[in-house]
């Protein structure tokens, strides 16, 4: 009986914790502003998960879209997003809804380091797209390559927003480089965490790269919230009942 009710506890205590996180990521409804319109979804492995996602609106107009995922999934892992929305936010406060992608990181990385003393580390990708001159400016700490799928004659094309950098929390001096890139009306973002790609099916398989390129490709003249669900139908329907081994983190984006 006794240990019921401590298992009973746990429960509550991991419910609540669950519900906190949820107050960590944005919601999944649509938003648009000005030529750019994206959709999120998160959906953690356990009742917690190391992945997080937000978005901000910056002087100017512009839109800041930044996506982590911690080492492992469940409460501890949840914690260091915790910090990760915290010292965001904070970024964001100092300098007046004006930070770089740059500097965003590097504050971050510190405040990660600082909690995890390198025992849990983060990948995340930093964006800010400005929609009046449809342009992405990105900063990499580690994290996957967002997708860009340029609609276009015959099937598209596929590239990526690649930028190389540390992962927060591996060294305190860690220093970011940034990159723009140029948009173009019908162009698809695709920020997303390795959750996705990385879970299995019932025989063991891998989700993979391949077949996600292949859902975005199938799903990119709908708009950013019918894509986002399209994409992530496909995703489950492939895994069937297995259980999922990572968190599913990823936001659809689109140009117009």
């Amino acid at each position: 009986l006794q240990q019921t009710a401590e298992k009973a506890k746990i429960e509550q205590e991991l419910e609540v914790a669950k519900t906190i996180q949820e107050t960590l990521v944005p919601s999944d409804a649509p938003v648009r502003k000005q030529t750019l319109t994206f959709a999120g979804f998160y959906q953690p492995a356990a009742q917690t998960g190391g992945d997080w996602w937000t978005w901000a609106e910056l002087a100017g107009g512009k839109i800041l879209v930044v996506i982590g995922d911690v080492t492992g999934h469940g409460v501890p892992s949840a914690m260091i997003t915790a910090a990760a929305k915290a010292s965001c936010d904070v970024a964001r406060f100092v300098h007046d809804d004006d930070v770089t992608v740059t500097r965003l990181l590097e504050l971050m990385n510190h405040a990660i380091f600082e909690s995890a003393q390198r025992r849990f580390v983060m990948t995340c990708f930093a964006s800010i797209v400005d929609p009046k001159t449809r342009t992405i400016t990105y900063a990499n700490a580690g994290h996957n390559f967002p997708y860009l799928f340029r609609t276009g004659e015959g099937k598209g094309e596929f590239g990526s927003l690649m930028i190389r950098g540390n992962r927060l929390g591996d060294d305190r001096a860690s220093r970011y480089e940034a990159k723009t890139t140029e948009l173009v009306p019908g162009d698809v973002l695709v920020w997303y965490t390795d959750g996705i790609v990385e879970c299995e099916n019932e025989s063991g398989e891998e989700y993979g790269e391949k077949r996600f390129r292949a859902s975005v490709r199938k799903a990119a003249a709908l708009d950013a919230a019918e894509m986002r669900d399209a994409i992530i139908t496909d995703a489950a329907t492939y895994f069937s009942e297995t259980p999922r081994k990572d968190d599913i983190t990823m936001i659809v984006g689109r140009i117009h």
